[in-house]
């Protein structure tokens, strides 16, 4: 019974949040996205029963229907933190693609179907906000990590984040009925994919990455940040950790998120020599913000191979002011920056 109850949870709440108390934090936080994700997940209860019956009546035979996914599909990636819900909300928003909203989370089992049934009430309006990646609105974009437990398992940190190899054939007809039902090509958003994007790249030829990258000593106050706030203790990992930590790492938490940040560098650097740097983009969200009207331009004709107005995406976009701010006490920041220069003089001389 207990393994049932956990399962149906984990249909509406990541497996990797422990703490029970994230829950009084969201609604103490008074942030609409964080209010409206509170909603769906209460909506997505209630309509279990409908969503098992739409997928029973119509959602499992377009999986079974589906070919290959022939439109291209575009995978955002990257260490928690680094603007990567910013850049699927912008692209979400300027690119003529479909995308997994956040009515996938109250129909989980049945998105497409659901969508069809219901996207002629929905509010197409995307905002440039969220709460630790989640968005407001019907509309607004979802990491659908309940989607992709379907196909993924546990690596050696807990992180859902490994295909396993059997159920490969069964994303390819998820992602082919998607694009069928939406005659669109797709946009999706899963942080992980940055340490394995070489094995979805081997799955969809058609398939590009943009992964996010970040000032380092700001990226790893802004995941000692969501520690406190996701997992209520600096010591839980947030996101893909090291499942190799050296010693040092193992000597506070400052440590520890430092030699996170250090890892995420390598892998996404040893990705894009696997994939190639024509599929594997690694764009920075400083640069991002300076100029986000040049990258959904890039996206445009490299991408999706289509032409674009730039004149007109620069006056409907204009610049992101970053929050490269220093919010923790002045001398853990400088122990973050301290620590971060020591581990990669260590890994130099290693």
């Amino acid at each position: 019974m207990w393994n049932l109850l956990k399962r149906l949870a984990n249909l509406f709440v990541p497996a990797h949040i422990q703490d029970p108390g994230l829950l009084f934090r969201m609604i103490g936080s008074k942030d609409k996205a964080a209010w409206f994700t509170l909603v769906i997940t209460f909506l997505g209860v209630v309509c279990l029963p409908l969503d098992l019956l739409l997928y029973h009546l119509s959602e499992k035979k377009r999986y079974n229907r589906a070919s290959r996914p022939n439109q291209p599909i575009i995978f955002i990636c990257g260490t928690p933190r680094t603007g990567t819900t910013l850049m699927e909300q912008v692209l979400a928003k300027h690119l003529p693609v479909t995308y997994f909203n956040n009515l996938t989370a109250v129909f989980p089992r049945s998105p497409i179907t659901a969508n069809l049934l219901f996207q002629r009430f929905m509010r197409p309006k995307i905002e440039f906000k969220s709460y630790y990646s989640k968005t407001l609105g019907f509309s607004g974009p979802n990491d659908a990590f309940y989607l992709w437990n379907r196909w993924m398992t546990e690596d050696e940190t807990g992180m859902q984040c490994v295909l396993i190899d059997s159920r490969e054939d069964s994303m390819v007809k998820f992602f082919g009925a998607y694009q069928e039902a939406f005659h669109k090509p797709l946009l999706s958003k899963n942080n992980s994919l940055n340490t394995r994007a070489k094995r979805i790249a081997d799955v969809f030829e058609n398939a590009y990455f943009i992964c996010m990258t970040r000032d380092p000593a700001y990226l790893a106050q802004a995941l000692l940040q969501t520690r406190m706030e996701i997992q209520g203790d600096a010591h839980i990992q947030y996101g893909v950790d090291n499942p190799d930590k050296p010693e040092i790492a193992q000597t506070s938490f400052v440590a520890s998120i430092c030699d996170q940040v250090l890892y995420h560098e390598q892998k996404n650097h040893e990705q894009q020599q696997l994939i190639g740097s024509d599929r594997f983009w690694i764009v920075p969200y400083e640069e991002f913000c300076k100029s986000p009207a040049a990258y959904v331009a890039k996206v445009y004709q490299e991408m999706l191979n289509q032409p674009v107005d730039r004149e007109a995406l620069e006056k409907n976009l204009p610049p992101f002011v970053t929050s490269n701010q220093i919010r923790v006490a002045p001398e853990l920041f400088e122990e973050i920056q301290q620590t971060l220069a020591h581990m990669r003089d260590r890994s130099k001389s290693s």
